[in-house]
């Protein structure tokens, strides 16, 4: 299943993020059991330095970096529970590295792991 989204991170993206999921048909986790879902998501950055895409890549061995339209951006495949805390774990680390995201777009909503 593929969902197109975007979230404007500057506009509560942890709250967009987590309705999305809950509206996304993605099965939550098992009580009881625990099922780890894959997702996979793009966050769109500003323009960095080389140096600061090493160090992302570094923290953050799910990802893979480019540059699309003129548009830098991280590509996340991030192991969580929810979309929500994929997105949210996924902001977290590349903020710790002085990195402000400009948005989110999910690209493939779930797969289990």
């Amino acid at each position: 299943m593929s969902h197109e989204c975007v979230f404007d991170t500057q506009q509560s993206g942890r709250t967009r993020a987590a309705n999305h999921a809950a509206r996304s048909g993605v099965p939550p986790c098992m009580k009881g059991e625990q099922t780890i879902m894959l997702y996979r998501f793009t966050v769109l950055i500003p323009e960095i330095s080389d140096e600061l895409i090493e160090k992302a890549a570094g923290k953050c061995p799910d990802t893979l970096s480019g540059v699309a339209e003129g548009q830098p951006f991280i590509d996340f495949s991030r192991e969580a529970d929810s979309l929500g805390a994929a997105i949210d774990s996924a902001i977290a680390d590349i903020t710790s590295l002085g990195i402000t995201p400009k948005g989110v777009q999910v690209d493939e909503v779930a797969a289990a792991v």
